[in-house]
């Protein structure tokens, strides 16, 4: 199928500029009260991780605080690093650092990545985050379910940074030399990194490495991995139509909670200023005006499987998203 978009500037949706402004307003107490939760369930899982070390129970518990530090974190990242989530800056700035260094993600890179994602969605040569090209590498998505490529790349980044020096991944960016903050975060980082290590020796117990550092971002990591796979994976490229390469999933609340709402995607996409906590009305007041959503996890992930199957025999076929016409 022949893409034949030929727009330049992005699509929007109708919405009333009360209800936008209402729906753009931050607050504390919500965000901070998911933090909190976030926190106190690794805590508790990590204690029980540590209670039942002799059991082969607890590789469930440390499954379960896997899920929270390597794939929870990254939404919480995402958001704080949208400056989103809490009214409070100063609110954004912690959680935001806290939840980069579980996914040993850094702060300067991944942002600028990140705007480009937002403005270039899933056109090719501009947008640094697309999953797999098309026609897709199998063999990419299937490493990076272990976020194997990733850590790897990470943890050379965060040793070149704490010596201060660039690292490959650094070519293009706005800078000659590794600013400070960049320098003290990675040294920082590869210092917790290398004590969780050192303990565990000591120790003799790989506790201390399960629990932080690379590990956890990595086996924890999956559930963000096939998150990310769903968001725009198998959709129209190259086009300027947030309704025809993004995915709206409805997720029960355990899965909202880990995921932070984003699998309202393509309303944060429409509106990347609505904080996470507000998708869910913005849904329901511009859904007339978009794609049907998926609905579950495992239905969207067959009908992404299906597209790269054929995409492996068509190059260029992508799925053709209906939406109601726009009005003239």
């Amino acid at each position: 199928m022949e893409q034949v978009y030929d727009q330049k500037k992005w699509y929007r949706v109708t919405v009333d500029l009360k209800m936008m402004r209402a729906l753009t307003q931050r607050q504390d107490a919500r965000p901070m009260r998911d933090m909190v939760l976030w926190l106190a369930f690794m805590a508790c899982f990590a204690g029980l991780v540590i209670a039942f070390r002799e059991s082969w129970s607890s590789a469930l518990f440390l499954l379960c605080y896997g899920i929270l530090y390597g794939s929870a974190s990254a939404s919480r990242e995402h958001e704080t690093g949208h400056m989103t989530a809490f009214k409070t800056k100063r609110w954004n700035t912690l959680f935001h650092h806290i939840a980069s260094f579980m996914l040993l993600r850094e702060r300067f890179a991944r942002l600028n990545g990140h705007h480009a994602h937002h403005k270039h969605t899933i056109h090719t040569e501009k947008d640094p985050e697309i999953v797999t090209p098309n026609p897709p590498k199998i063999l990419a998505m299937t490493l990076n379910l272990l976020q194997i490529q990733k850590t790897a790349v990470a943890l050379r980044s965060i040793g070149l940074h704490a010596f201060g020096l660039l690292a490959p991944g650094d070519v293009g960016m706005l800078f000659e030399k590794v600013p400070r903050a960049v320098r003290t975060t990675s040294q920082a980082w590869l210092g917790l990194i290398v004590l969780s290590v050192v303990t565990a020796i000591y120790l003799q117990s790989w506790l201390p490495v399960v629990l932080v550092g690379p590990l956890p971002t990595m086996f924890g990591g999956t559930l963000q991995h096939v998150f990310a796979t769903t968001q725009h994976t198998g959709l129209a490229s190259n086009v300027f139509e947030h309704r025809l390469n993004t995915r709206t999933i409805y997720f029960g609340p355990i899965m909202r909670f880990i995921y932070s709402n984003m699998n309202y995607h393509l309303e944060h996409h429409l509106f990347p200023n609505v904080p996470y906590y507000n998708l869910p009305k913005l849904h329901e007041l511009i859904k007339d005006q978009c794609p049907p959503a998926y609905s579950g996890l495992g239905m969207t992930l067959l009908h992404v499987i299906m597209a790269l199957a054929r995409q492996l025999r068509e190059p260029g076929f992508f799925v053709q998203r209906e939406f109601p016409p726009v009005s003239q």
